[in-house]
């Protein structure tokens, strides 16, 4: 896998969670989570998400059974030695991909 490259989850509201591939570059992991980037480690991962959490447009989005935000999130992994971010190894990607709540029960009173 390239440096320039990372494989993360993108969970959106009440949609299934997606494994994808995007430019390492803060620009990029904006423009998915609609806004200005902030981040949180959860367990031994980084979870990025829109910092404006107030803002009304932005739909609820329950990640993990004890975390909720709003709007689109990505999952990515994290060095912590260097604090940095990087791609999810497959490990992770399985273990993550498990942990992120889904139910298509939330879909549907979204819609009505």
């Amino acid at each position: 896998m390239s440096r320039d490259y990372m494989i993360t989850i993108l969970k959106r509201p009440n949609k299934p969670p997606e494994i994808i591939k995007i430019p390492k570059k803060l620009k990029n992991m904006a423009k998915l989570v609609d806004g200005i980037v902030e981040e949180i480690r959860y367990e031994k991962v980084i979870v990025v998400y829109n910092r404006n959490q107030d803002d009304f447009k932005l739909k609820r989005n329950k990640v993990f059974k004890d975390l909720t935000l709003k709007g689109n999130i990505l999952i990515v992994g994290n060095y912590e030695e260097e604090g940095d971010i990087r791609s999810l190894k497959k490990k992770e990607i399985v273990e993550y991909m498990r942990k992120i709540k889904y139910k298509q029960k939330e879909v549907q009173n979204e819609v009505e």
